[in-house]
């Protein structure tokens, strides 16, 4: 078969360009079931699809009728024993992939060469494996794998600029717990906007009942006007702590708050540098007021100072999955009224706030009456959508990165199949690439 696929190729020419079919003779019947519906090897697979540019007939033929192919197939001086089929052929170069052996060079060549494939600009400080790949294309050595992982272990530009991929070091060791409230707490500053003169809070949580203390002040707080405000808002309310934890800040670290926590008998403990894990009780308490405050401050965010007491009332108030009980349960053994209770009250300013309260919401059902009166009258009803049904999306309020113009886009992508229906709005399966809500308006 190699024999009708070489001389196909070279007379391939003549061969594709006739008319006519020409026919090959052979004189091995099995290549008479080629073309044949049966399994074939890859390599049958390609020749079958190879001679399908052709229009040919095989033909079987015995040997002994073979008159003029069978002897140029036994000439002496075309034999080749099968012992040196081999002989004398090259597959690949040696030139090519053969690596200059080192081995009788010093230490400082080869070191050398490995500055070369690791250090230039080229090389790009890559680790082990790769610096040793492409090293050993061209060089090898004994011993070459560990002379160039000490290398990049001591490299100093990897250790700089590579993150490590490894475990943090060290098992935890959690505080002690207190004996009781208000023994040891916390304090933290966390930064905010401006708001009636106030740019920061003073955040002191108790690390036994966790019982908040929420105190705003200024970006300008001295370790006198600290130690003054956790005199009012502390240690005059809950009594003076035994410890207290803190960062490293200039304020706690300052010498004066130092010698007062003498002074008084209080215990410093400041968190290690850059290791705010050790006052993490805090650190996640700020991330509480933030969400707590984002919620209901105005759009410019200027009247936080007025919701921050609310907010520690709240947190105060709060059943803590730790403690499975407020703060409030813990340290005064009940929990105060929230004011939305169930319970009636005969105060006459609640009942007029109770009247003012209900005509503003009548009057707002009455406004939303007419303006939906109003509007309804230049819509159409919405269309009745079926989950699993196909819907285009509107390219009104969507803009695609990589059209230049917004004048010769499409203005309907799409179909989206609809996963979700709501009275005036449907919930489309989108693409990942298109980084909007699913949820859009039927209108």
């Amino acid at each position: 078969m190699l024999a009708i696929i070489k001389a196909t190729e070279a007379w391939r020419h003549y061969l594709e360009a006739t008319p006519y079919a020409f026919e090959i003779y052979t004189d091995h019947h099995n290549l008479t079931y080629f073309t044949k519906s049966q399994n074939l090897s890859k390599r049958q697979a390609r020749w079958q699809m190879w001679m399908t540019c052709f229009n040919y007939s095989l033909i079987y033929k015995k040997g002994t009728q073979m008159h003029v192919a069978d002897p140029l197939s036994r000439r002496s001086d075309y034999y080749v024993s099968s012992s040196e089929d081999n002989k004398d052929q090259t597959l690949l170069n040696p030139v090519s992939i053969k690596s200059i052996d080192v081995t009788d060079q010093t230490y400082e060549e080869r070191q050398s060469l490995i500055t070369d494939f690791h250090d230039t600009p080229v090389a790009g400080h890559k680790g082990v494996k790769a610096t040793y790949n492409a090293l050993r294309k061209h060089y090898t050595w004994k011993g070459m794998k560990e002379q160039i992982q000490t290398y990049v272990k001591h490299c100093q530009k990897c250790q700089q600029s590579k993150v490590s991929n490894q475990k943090t070091s060290g098992s935890l060791v959690p505080l002690p717990t207190p004996s009781g409230p208000w023994l040891d707490v916390t304090m933290d500053f966390t930064e905010m906007p401006e708001s009636l003169g106030y740019n920061y809070i003073l955040v002191v949580v108790d690390r036994f009942s966790k019982e908040v203390v929420f105190v705003p002040c200024t970006k300008e707080e001295t370790a006198l006007s600290t130690a003054e405000l956790f005199r009012d808002h502390v240690w005059c309310q809950h009594g003076l702590p035994s410890s207290v934890v803190s960062d490293r800040g200039l304020v706690f670290a300052s010498n004066f708050l130092g010698k007062l926590y003498r002074l008084l008998g209080v215990k410093r403990k400041m968190s290690t540098a850059f290791h705010p894990q050790t006052d993490g009780q805090t650190e996640r308490l700020n991330h509480e007021i933030n969400q707590y405050l984002r919620t209901y401050v105005n759009d410019r965010q200027n009247e936080w100072a007025k919701w921050i007491k609310i907010a520690q009332f709240i947190w105060n108030n709060t059943v803590l999955e730790v403690t499975t009980d407020s703060t409030f349960g813990i340290t005064r053994s009940y929990s105060p009224r929230m004011g939305v209770e169930p319970v009636e009250t005969v105060a006459p300013v609640a009942k007029d706030f109770v009247a003012i309260f209900n005509k503003v919401v009548e009057s707002s059902e009455k406004a939303k009456q007419n303006m939906k009166l109003q509007a309804d009258k230049h819509r159409n009803p919405a269309p009745d959508y079926v989950v699993g049904q196909q819907v285009w999306l509107s390219m009104d309020n969507l803009r695609m990165l990589n059209r230049a113009s917004k004048k010769l886009t499409e203005k309907w992508i799409g179909p989206y199949k609809v996963t979700h229906v709501t009275p005036n709005a449907v919930e489309l399966k989108l693409p990942k690439t298109l980084r909007i809500h699913p949820v859009v308006n039927v209108s």
